[in-house]
């Protein structure tokens, strides 16, 4: 499959969400960080890192 000359911004959003995910976890970080969110903005988290994966 080849890469889109463009992107939507919701794929924009959502390899940001998963850059920033790793990046918590590289630093030593583990996915409690996401404690802080409310049930809603858990679930928008995971369903991004679900549709990152998703493309690949």
């Amino acid at each position: 499959m080849s890469k889109p000359d463009t992107y939507t911004d919701q794929q924009i959003s959502d390899a940001a969400t998963v850059a920033l995910l790793r990046a918590l976890e590289r630093h030593g970080h583990d996915r409690a960080v996401l404690s802080g969110l409310s049930e809603r903005e858990q679930a928008a988290v995971f369903a991004a890192e679900q549709r990152v994966r998703a493309r690949r």
